[in-house]
């Protein structure tokens, strides 16, 4: 019996992947998510000890049937206890947010990837005929199950796919009040389809283009002006306008610049700069009609950016703290990616999930717990574990944008609600100064 089994190198291997895989995240997650993460796991951890095994049999003895045995049998306690591990804290997630418990298969999920790996190994201990027969049928199988996950619908938020072509209209329709002030300046298609757009010189041209709009509205005259960074597909979250325009009673205008048309997460990885030149460029046009008014009322600047366009946002802070110390009121920044923008900063608002996985993914994680003094507490956190929680947060990225308002990278209203009245003399508070 001892003989089909897998090594005790393999076993360890089987068993670590099985464990680490299973270690709790922040979010709830679907069963299938759940299968596909703990499977792919478990077999790349498997098969680098496989491969380990067979460079070590050059100087070590294979090991007998009883060693495969004992070893089997000390990790099937381990693997059936970080299966309840991951159930009992999944539960206590969907609990929370009144969703069903997850079913009884999900206790079962470790079946999966042992499966496969003793087929391997049973298949390895018989003739080649067989191992052959094996190979077509598992890369057959293998075949069947990549393109299942490739057809897979990505998760997404009808917040962050809008439709280039909808995205102004959106920004300054959805949930606007009468007298709402609300500006967008959108790209161009022939911007829109170059690769190599330059925000300057030719965003500084939007961006007076974008002000001489907003004073031609009577932006001058109202108590507050809001400069929104977008996401890198040029989408502005309207919970948080709606919450600005509540924050001042409609007495506010809020001003927003596409600077890109692509996903946030590529426009991340291909250019994290561009959000904050754009904004700046916005931001000194803005200060500029400020200061050329001859005395009389002048509206307090806010800034403001979620997720990417957190990013910009805190660029353009620090561009005004050097610059033009003094006359940008606040700026409120929602669930920015980790390590992103600057760890302390007077007068900055930060609203942070402490579910939100886009606020703490970074290969730090690996080796270092989060950072999680400046969240907010929504959900139960779970324990940091090395290396588990790393590939944890890094499977809560898939549904990050499918929770609740109020959890994952879902914000609402009070990003606008919480804004400083500079005004009324009135400070940032200690719980949100950052």
């Amino acid at each position: 019996m001892g003989a089909a089994l897998p090594s005790p190198l393999v076993t360890a291997g089987t068993t670590a992947g099985l464990v680490l895989a299973s270690t709790p995240g922040s979010l709830p997650q679907t069963f299938l998510a759940h299968v596909i993460v703990v499977t792919v796991v478990t077999l790349l951890w498997a098969t680098a000890t496989a491969v380990i095994g067979v460079i070590t049999r050059i100087w070590w003895e294979p090991p007998g049937p009883r060693q495969r045995l004992v070893s089997a049998c000390v990790a099937l306690p381990i693997i059936c206890g970080s299966s309840a591990w991951n159930a009992l804290w999944q539960d206590r997630l969907h609990s929370n947010l009144a969703q069903p418990a997850v079913p009884w298969t999900w206790w079962a999920t470790p079946a999966v990837p042992v499966a496969v790996i003793l087929m391997v190994t049973l298949v390895y201990t018989t003739g080649a005929r067989r191992r052959r027969r094996f190979a077509l049928v598992s890369l057959a199988a293998a075949g069947l199950t990549a393109a299942a996950v490739v057809a897979l619908p990505a998760p997404a938020h009808g917040r962050q796919s809008t439709p280039v072509a909808s995205v102004s209209d959106r920004f300054v329709q959805t949930g606007a009040g009468p007298g709402a002030l609300r500006l967008y300046e959108s790209l161009d298609d022939r911007s829109r389809s170059s690769a190599a757009f330059s925000v300057t010189p030719e965003w500084d041209a939007r961006a007076r283009d974008l002000t001489r709009r907003w004073v031609a509205a009577g932006g001058l005259s109202r108590a507050a002006v809001v400069i929104a960074v977008p996401t890198g597909s040029g989408w502005v979250d309207p919970d948080a306008v709606t919450g600005f325009e509540h924050r001042f009673a409609g007495d506010v205008g809020v001003l927003a610049g596409q600077y890109d048309a692509i996903p946030s997460w590529r426009a991340f990885v291909s250019d994290r700069d561009r959000p904050g030149a754009a904004t700046v460029a916005i931001l000194r046009a803005v200060l500029d009609a400020i200061g050329s008014r001859a005395g009389g009322h002048r509206p307090q600047v806010y800034l403001y950016g979620q997720s990417l366009g957190a990013i910009g946002a805190d660029a353009a802070r620090g561009w005004a703290v050097t610059h033009r110390p003094g006359q940008v009121c606040a700026t409120v920044v929602a669930g920015a990616p980790a390590d992103t923008v600057a760890a302390r900063a007077a007068d900055r608002v930060v609203i942070a999930n402490r579910s939100d996985p886009v606020t703490r993914w970074s290969p730090r994680l690996l080796w270092s717990a989060p950072r999680t003094a400046s969240t907010e507490a929504d959900l139960p956190a779970p324990q940091w574990i090395p290396i588990g929680s790393f590939l944890a947060t890094s499977a809560d990225l898939v549904s990050a944008l499918t929770q609740p308002t109020g959890h994952g990278h879902r914000y609402g209203a009070e990003q606008g609600l919480r804004a400083p009245d500079c005004r009324a003399g009135q400070t940032i508070g200690p719980r949100a100064l950052s």
